[in-house]
């Protein structure tokens, strides 16, 4: 049986419950990839509680940085400000670790998860320019025009495995979406 939401005790813990701001802070540059006061649970200090209750080291596994649930919809939003050539593979570990966290909070199912779930990541543009710099306007063309946006570094892959959407953006086009339409606006869209 599902549990609600709401009666996810972890949930409603305040040292859990902060800002996307805060949660899109990059400790070793000392920066934030994003202005956003928008409310999120803090899914690093979930994974943190959670394996402390299951008597594990908190290195076991690994979390994204922020947990979304708008607009009937729950998104995992992880924030990677380096060069992603080295960070796929503990993305893709993020992406298994918090999925298989949420079912055992939610005593839910993979299954619910790829039905309900987005996992979103947002990179340094700088950092990672496209081979092609007109492949961030039909990028952006494509998603406008109600298709899908395109993930970057094989990360689709866990699209329908994991999640039902899992959806790369740039950090500028992040911000800019969110100033535009809204947090909700963009969870809507996923």
């Amino acid at each position: 049986m599902m549990n609600e939401w709401s009666s996810v005790e972890i949930f409603a813990d305040a040292k859990v419950n902060t800002t996307l701001k805060q949660t899109s802070y990059d400790d070793a540059k000392k920066e934030y990839m994003t202005e956003i006061e928008y409310p999120v649970i803090d899914f690093d200090a979930v994974k943190e509680a959670y394996l402390l209750n299951k008597g594990a080291k908190i290195e076991e596994l690994k979390s994204a940085d922020a947990l979304v649930n708008c607009a009937q919809k729950i998104v995992f939003i992880e924030f990677k400000n380096g060069s992603m050539k080295n960070e796929k593979k503990g993305v893709k570990e993020k992406m298994k670790d918090s999925m298989f966290i949420l079912v055992d909070l939610l005593d839910s199912t993979i299954e619910y998860v790829r039905r309900n779930v987005a996992f979103v990541v947002v990179y340094n543009k700088e950092k990672n320019p496209r081979s092609s710099p007109s492949m961030d306007t039909f990028s952006d063309i494509v998603a406008k025009l109600g298709h899908d946006r395109i993930c970057r570094f094989g990360f689709d892959n866990y699209r329908e495995l994991y999640f039902r959407k899992v959806v790369t953006y740039n950090d500028e086009q992040f911000n800019k979406d969110i100033m535009d339409i809204g947090v909700e606006g963009v969870v809507k869209e996923l």
